[in-house]
């Protein structure tokens, strides 16, 4: 029995980044500068989780530095204190 290769992203995410992509650049060129601070925005946070399910809801979205989204994945009670992340 011959083994194919596993697909690194499912045909179902593919057509969910088909859509994510120019969402995500339209959404940094409409909000150049980070929501926390005066650094450009390079990253778009999702407040809500799961991304599967949120992934394309721009209103669920922030922009941000990567400072500032490092600042928010790396301190999860501090996000959830001040409204960047959801409550699970």
């Amino acid at each position: 029995m011959k083994r194919s290769p596993l697909r690194r992203i499912s045909k179902k995410q593919q057509e969910r980044l088909r859509t994510y992509y120019p969402l995500r650049k339209q959404y940094l060129k409409d909000h150049p500068t980070c929501d926390l601070c005066d650094n450009a925005a390079t990253d778009i946070h999702h407040t809500k989780k799961p991304r599967a399910t949120y992934l394309n809801a721009v209103e669920t979205w922030m922009g941000l530095c990567r400072i500032c989204h490092s600042r928010i994945e790396n301190d999860k009670a501090w996000a959830r204190e001040n409204g960047y992340l959801e409550n699970i």
